[in-house]
């Protein structure tokens, strides 16, 4: 299931991510991953942000680590949303190079809603779920897990609407921001 990772394929997803209006960071390892992603959330100013459970998210110790920080990360709970929390974290069980899209599974404990009602998605995605395309993701996918292909969601950068005088808008319908942070799983550069 895993792809092999060329720094082109890398070079074509940043390019494809930038072009929808999504930001980034390329990390060398879990560990700068991490340190990346509290520096960047600390730097929103919001202490609670909506998540997946810290056992879905594939950071270990982040829970701690937000904590000790001062931000707590809020599990998903649909009869119980805060319309405060407008962050949302998540990760991304692949990416495809072609289009710059996060492809999330929805599974116990890992709810799409933190990708799509906040005002601002950060997206974790270890190198090895980047695919070339949607072709080679599914490829593997059906080899591996088609159970999850049923319960997919493809996002493509932030969300953005034309109002009736074709102006466009950003976040109106889902996050207006989405920051990817993009990390060697297994710490090779």
């Amino acid at each position: 299931m895993k792809p092999v990772i060329s720094e082109t394929l890398i070079h074509i997803f940043l390019k494809n991510l930038e072009a929808l209006g999504a930001s980034w960071e390329l990390e060398a390892n879990p560990i700068a991953a991490r340190l990346a992603l509290l520096r960047y959330l600390q730097e929103l100013k919001r202490p609670e942000i909506l998540a997946w459970r810290p056992e879905a998210l594939p950071l270990p110790g982040l829970a701690e680590a937000m904590a000790g920080i001062g931000l707590t990360l809020i599990p998903t709970q649909r009869r119980n949303l805060n319309p405060n929390l407008l962050v949302g974290l998540t990760s991304a069980d692949a990416a495809l190079a072609d289009t710059g899209s996060l492809v999330l599974h929805l599974q116990e404990g890992r709810s799409w809603l933190p990708g799509l009602i906040t005002l601002h998605h950060v997206a974790l995605l270890p190198l090895d779920r980047l695919f070339p395309d949607m072709a080679a993701w599914r490829r593997a996918w059906m080899r591996t897990r088609p159970q999850d292909l049923a319960s997919t969601l493809i996002i493509t950068g932030p969300s953005r609407a034309d109002d009736i005088e074709l102006h466009p808008h950003r976040g109106m319908f889902g996050p207006g921001r989405q920051h990817v942070i993009l990390y060697h799983a297994s710490g090779q550069t």
